[in-house]
């Protein structure tokens, strides 16, 4: 019984981080995405590198949320 309220607390956790990370990863990408383009039209090569950073950061929280939930099922 214990291990059950456990179990839906874990589930609701990682509900919550994955609606509110991705969103925010999302902005931060949309950021990244206008900073690397602005100005001289040649692009900056660390916002390449960060946006990069970014995406593979979403992904992994997207991936990681479906494995920890087919775990707990």
């Amino acid at each position: 019984m214990r291990y059950q309220k456990l179990l839906e607390l874990l589930k609701k956790s990682q509900k919550i981080s994955l609606m509110v990370g991705v969103p925010a990863l999302g902005f931060f990408l949309i950021l990244s995405i206008v900073f690397t383009f602005r100005g001289s039209g040649k692009p900056w090569l660390p916002g390449f590198i960060i946006t990069f950073i970014i995406l593979v950061l979403m992904i992994e929280l997207i991936v990681s949320n479906l494995n920890y939930e087919k775990k707990l099922d």
